[in-house]
C-alpha cells in the first residue's frame, strides 16, 4: 500500500451516512466504506437478493436515485491552510458532490481518484457534504442514444443494456456466473486534507539490476501551487539518499536513485522468497510508505517453428504459471473484507497457484489484494477493466480511459506481484465473432478498438516501462486481430469447445496452447450451500430456483449430458451435486496435467474461475462463502511441485509422465501398479526419474494390450516418491489414478468407507478406512469454517488415511463429527 500522510489536519469522513431516495420513500443509514444495498438488506427494507428468486424483487434500487449525507466538524487550524482538498476513491459511480449546499465535484468513473479544492465552501464548526448518485443504467441509456450508432454491449451476460457506455463494474449488470445488482456507493476513502501548498499525487520506482546490486529509481509525482525548495528524503534497504529539490507551480516530477547492495530478490510462490523491502519517501511534511520487491520479469515472445512463444521469465529463471482468474470476492461491495481476500488468496497458494488473472469484467482491486500476492508470491495478470463488449471512441471517452488507467497504473505498478498490463478480455474475439458483424461494422469498430487499445499502451508506456503491455485476452500477439479462441500457435488462448461446444474431455489432448488463461468446466454448488437459497421443495437442479442460480443459457443441461457420456445417472439430488463438481474437477485435471506436460510448448494454464460473487451454479473452484469444491482439492495436486500423470495416445498406449517445476536437480521414484476393483494388485513397475531442473520427462510408454487391461475390472495407481539413501523410508510426493475407461463402464465395488474424527496434538482430521478401492472419497464439513489438507482421494483398502481439517473458526471435534459428510463415487448410484 502507498500511505501518504502529512502532518497536517485532516477530517476522515468514514462512518454512518444518511441515504434517502429521490422519491423521498425510503431513508436508511450506511456505512461508509460501503454499498447501499447491503444497508438496505441490514435494515430489513429489502430482503436477501441471494437467497432464492428475490434478486428480482430489489432491481428498483439501482434503478433510482440516492442522496448520501452526513455532517462533519472543520477546525480552524484546517482552514488556516493554505487550501483543503476533498479526496474520494470508489465512487460508484455517476455523482454530483455538494458540500454546505456548494457544488464541488462531478464524478462519472469509478475507477478513478477525485480530489478537488474546497476550502471556500468550508466554514469552521459543522459542516455537510451530499454525494448524490444517480441509476447507472439510466445514464448508460441517455449516454448510448448520444451515439450515431449503437456499440455493441455485452447482451448474453448483462441484464441492464449498455453498460459499456459507464465507468463502471461491468458485471454489476449480471454475467453468466453473476447475480444482476446495480450496487451504488463510496467504497475507498473519503476525507478532507489540509495542504500547505503542496501534495504527494504518487510515488513509483524502478529497477535496474546488476551483479550484486539493484539500483532503485524513485520518482515522486508533487502538485504545488507555490514555488518552493524542500529537503527529499528517501529510505531503502538501510540506504538513505537526501537532495534538496526546487518546485514550481503545476505537476512536478521528482527523481533520485538508491543502489541495494547484494538484494534479496522477491520470487514467485513455489520458486524462492517473497523478501519484500520497506521505501519510506519523505518530501516537507509529506510522507509516503510502502514495501517493494526487487526482481526482473520478462515476456518472452519468440517466433519458433509454431508460432510464438508466451513464456513468463522471472530473474533469468522461466516459470510456469499455474492459476486461476479471479473476480470480485462479492456481489456486495461491504462483503469485500481484508478476510474475505486472505482467506482466497491463502487458498489459491495453498492449491500450488502462483499466478492469478484479475479478469476485465470486475474492478482494479483494493490495495489488500496486491499487497497479499506482494508477501504470498501470487504473480498478478492485471487486465483492464474492458470486457466482452466494444466501447466508445469519443474523445472525452478516450480522455477519461486515459486519466483512468494513467491513475490506476501509477497506484499498482510498484507492486512486485504485477506481471503483465492486458489491455481488456475478449473484445478481439467478441468483435470477430460473437457480434456478427458485418465486414464494413467490422471495420469501423476495429478502428475504434485500436483507439481505445492505443491508449491504454501509451499509458502503460508512458507510466510504467518496466513491464509488458499485452494488447487483449485472448491474443495472438501484437497488431493480430485473429481467433484466439482456436488458434493455439500463438499467445495466450481462451479455450471453451468443452464446455461451450460439448466436446468430449479428451478434447483438451487436441490443443497445445502457449498460454491457457481461460477454460473451464461448471458444476453445482455443495448442498450445505444450496441448503442456503433454496427450499426442499425445490431441491432438483430443474427447479426454478435453481436454474435461477444459474447464469448460463442452458448451463445445467450441459452439467447433466456431459454426466451421461461419462458417469452412470446419480440416484439422488445429493449425489447430482457431488458428480458435478467429480466431473467438473475431471475436465479441469484432464487440460492442466496434459498442457503441464508439454512445457516448455506451454507454459501457463489459469483456469476458470477462482470464486464466485454469490451462491450459484459456475466455474468456480471455491464457493461462495470460502468452501472449496471438488476442484479446488485437485489443483491442490495437479499444480504441485513435482507430478506424474498417465495420458491415452491412440487406443493402446498410455504415456506416463513426470513433470517438475523445481530449478534445481531432483532424483525421484515412480510407481505404478495396476489394481482391480476388489483392490487385487496385478501389475508393478518401477522406475527411476531424474529432473535436471524445470522440466517435463516422459517415464514409461504401456501397452495396454500387452498387459492386457480389461478397462472394466481395472485401473492404475500412480505414485511418485522422493529418492532416498539405503535404508531410509520412501517420501511420497505426489499420487494419481489412472481409469483404462470410463467410469460407467467400470465394475466398482461397494466400496464401505468408514471414518472417525480424531485429535492429532490439538489438529482435527477425519481417519478414513475402507473394504474396497473408493474413489473420489470427499469429505464435507457442511457449513463449518474450514477446509481440508486433501479430499475427493481414491482410497485404497490396505490403508488408513487421514485428512486434516484447516479450521478458520473454533470448531470442536464435537460439531465437525455431527457435520461431517463422507461421500465416493459408487454411492452415487
Amino acid at each position: 500500500m502507498q500511505v501518504v500522510e502529512n502532518t497536517a489536519p485532516m477530517v476522515d469522513l468514514a462512518g454512518t451516512w444518511s441515504v434517502r431516495d429521490d422519491r423521498g420513500s425510503v431513508q436508511v443509514d450506511v456505512q461508509i466504506p460501503g454499498d447501499l444495498h447491503s444497508a438496505l438488506i441490514e435494515s430489513g427494507e429489502i430482503a436477501d437478493p441471494y437467497v432464492g428468486r428475490q434478486e428480482d424483487d430489489v432491481q428498483w434500487v439501482g434503478e433510482r436515485g440516492w442522496a448520501f449525507e452526513r455532517k462533519f466538524d472543520v477546525s480552524e487550524a484546517l482552514l488556516r491552510e493554505r487550501s483543503v482538498y476533498l479526496n474520494m476513491d470508489w465512487v460508484d459511480t455517476i455523482a454530483e458532490v455538494y458540500v454546505n449546499g456548494k457544488h464541488v465535484l462531478s464524478a462519472k468513473n469509478m475507477f478513478k481518484r477525485y480530489r478537488v479544492d474546497v476550502k471556500d465552501v468550508l466554514k469552521v464548526g459543522e459542516n455537510e457534504i451530499r454525494v448524490v448518485i444517480a441509476a447507472a443504467g439510466e445514464e448508460a441509456l441517455k449516454l448510448a442514444k448520444q451515439m450515431p450508432k449503437e456499440v455493441p454491449w455485452a447482451k448474453g451476460n448483462n441484464r441492464v443494456p449498455h453498460m459499456n457506455m459507464v465507468r463502471k463494474v461491468q458485471c454489476h449488470a449480471g454475467w453468466d456466473w453473476g447475480i444482476c445488482l446495480l450496487v451504488l456507493g463510496m467504497y475507498g476513502d473519503v476525507s478532507l486534507h489540509g495542504c500547505d501548498g503542496y501534495r504527494v499525487e504518487h510515488v513509483n520506482t524502478t529497477q535496474k539490476h546488476g551483479k550484486g546490486m539493484c539500483k532503485v529509481g524513485v520518482k515522486v509525482e508533487v502538485l504545488s501551487d507555490v514555488e518552493c525548495e524542500q529537503m527529499l528524503r528517501i529510505e531503502l534497504g538501510g540506504e538513505v539518499v537526501e537532495k534538496k529539490v526546487r518546485l514550481r507551480e503545476g505537476v512536478n516530477e521528482v527523481e533520485s536513485e538508491v543502489e541495494v547492495l547484494e538484494p534479496r530478490l522477491w520470487w514467485p510462490a513455489g520458486q524462492g522468497e517473497q523478501t519484500l523491502y520497506d521505501l519510506k519517501v519523505m518530501l516537507g511534511h509529506e510522507v509516503c510508505e510502502k514495501r517493494i520487491g526487487l526482481r526482473e520479469v520478462e515476456w518472452i515472445t519468440r517466433e519458433d517453428h509454431i508460432g510464438k512463444s508466451m513464456t513468463l521469465r522471472v530473474n533469468g529463471r522461466d516459470v510456469f504459471c499455474k492459476g486461476a482468474n479471479w473476480i470480485p470476492v462479492d456481489a456486495l461491495p461491504s462483503g469485500h473484507t481484508d478476510d474475505v481476500y486472505r482467506e482466497l488468496l491463502e487458498d489459491a497458494v495453498d492449491a500450488n497457484m502462483n499466478m492469478i488473472r484479475v479478469w476485465g469484467g470486475g474492478q482494479y482491486e483494493h490495495d489488500v489484494f496486491y499487497e497479499l500476492c506482494d508477501e504470498m508470491g501470487l504473480m498478478v495478470w492485471q487486465d483492464m477493466m474492458f470486457s466482452c463488449s466494444l466501447y466508445p471512441a469519443t474523445k472525452e471517452f478516450l480522455a477519461e480511459i486515459k486519466d483512468e488507467a494513467e491513475y490506476q497504473i501509477k497506484r499498482l505498478c510498484d507492486h512486485a506481484s504485477l506481471v503483465l498490463w492486458c489491455g481488456d478480455n475478449e473484445l478481439i474475439g467478441f468483435m470477430n465473432g460473437i457480434f456478427r458483424l458485418d465486414a464494413g461494422q467490422r471495420d469501423r469498430f476495429l478502428v475504434q478498438y485500436d483507439r481505445l487499445n492505443q491508449t491504454l499502451r501509451s499509458a502503460v508506456d508512458s507510466c510504467d516501462g518496466t513491464r509488458t503491455f499485452w494488447p487483449s485476452s485472448p491474443c495472438n500477439g501484437d497488431d493480430d486481430f485473429g481467433d484466439a479462441w482456436h488458434e493455439d500457435g500463438s499467445g495466450d488462448m481462451h479455450y471453451w469447445n468443452v464446455w461451450h461446444e460439448g466436446k468430449a474431455f479428451e478434447d483438451y489432448y487436441n490443443v497445445v496452447p502457449r498460454f491457457c488463461s481461460e477454460f473451464g468446466y461448471q458444476s453445482f454448488n455443495s448442498l450445505s450451500v444450496v441448503e442456503g437459497f433454496v427450499g426442499e421443495e425445490e431441491r432438483n437442479v430443474t427447479s426454478p430456483t435453481m436454474e435461477h442460480h444459474q447464469r448460463h443459457n442452458g448451463g445445467n443441461g450441459k452439467i447433466v449430458a456431459m454426466m451421461t457420456r461419462y458417469f452412470r445417472m446419480p440416484s439422488s439430488f445429493e449425489s447430482m451435486l457431488y458428480l458435478s463438481q467429480v466431473q467438473q474437477a475431471l475436465a479441469i485435471k484432464t487440460a492442466v496435467e496434459f498442457w503441464r506436460h508439454m512445457q516448455p510448448i506451454c507454459m501457463g494454464t489459469l483456469y476458470w474461475q477462482l470464486n464466485d460473487v454469490w451462491p450459484v451454479a459456475s466455474w468456480s473452484s471455491i464457493e461462495y462463502g470460502g468452501k472449496w469444491k471438488q476442484l479446488q482439492y485437485h489443483a491442490k495436486r495437479f499444480h504441485a511441485p513435482a507430478m506424474i500423470a498417465a495420458f491415452a495416445k491412440g487406443d493402446d498406449v498410455v504415456e506416463v509422465w513426470g513433470v517438475s517445476d523445481k530449478a534445481e536437480k531432483q532424483s525421484y521414484v515412480a510407481e505404478f501398479v495396476v489394481y482391480d476393483f476388489d483392490g487385487n494388485e496385478e501389475k508393478r513397475f518401477s522406475k527411476d526419474v531424474v529432473f535436471t531442473g524445470q522440466e517435463s520427462v516422459k517415464i514409461a510408454d504401456l501397452s495396454t494390450k500387452r498387459m492386457m487391461i480389461d478397462p472394466s475390472k481395472q485401473f492404475m495407481r500412480l505414485q511418485l516418491f522422493e529418492k532416498q539413501g539405503r535404508g531410509e523410508e520412501k517420501q511420497l510426493v505426489h499420487e494419481n489414478t489412472y481409469f483404462f475407461g470410463k467410469f460407467k463402464e467400470c465394475e466398482l465395488a461397494k466400496a464401505e468407507v468408514q471414518w472417525s474424527i480424531v485429535d492429532c496434538g490439538g489438529e482435527l482430521a477425519v481417519e478414513l478406512q475402507t473394504d474396497k478401492p473408493a474413489f473420489f472419497v470427499h469429505v464435507d464439513a457442511g457449513n463449518l469454517k474450514g477446509s481440508f489438507d486433501d479430499s475427493s482421494v481414491t482410497l485404497m483398502p490396505s490403508e488408513k488415511r487421514l485428512l486434516f481439517f484447516r479450521n478458520r473458526e473454533n470448531v470442536t471435534a464435537k460439531a465437525l463429527t455431527e457435520a461431517l459428510s463422507v461421500m465416493h463415487l459408487r454411492e452415487t448410484y
